[in-house]
């Protein structure tokens, strides 16, 4: 079962490590707000990549982005990747 998490603004990568790895299904939707403070520096980016590679949630390729509860659109991963963002 797919299980999805929200996050606020103000959460940082700490709060959303800690949420992700407290997380035991297999398949995890992350859902942002659109200026979420993960967004702020690449170093946040890579920081949750390489921990949802240690806990094996390495399946998730997309970040959900909204606004005020609207969605707003999708963040790729792989995009980030091949642009040498993360």
């Amino acid at each position: 079962m797919v299980k999805t998490l929200y996050f606020n603004l103000e959460d940082d990568i700490k709060t959303i490590l800690a949420r992700v790895k407290g997380e035991h299904s297999p398949d995890l939707v992350l859902v942002f707000p659109r200026r979420s403070y993960l967004f702020a520096d690449a170093v946040n980016l890579k920081l949750l990549k390489k921990q949802l590679d240690v806990l094996r949630k390495n399946e998730i390729s997309q970040l959900a982005v909204t606004n005020g509860g609207k969605y707003e659109g999708i963040i790729h991963l792989h995009d980030l990747i091949r642009e040498g963002i993360i």
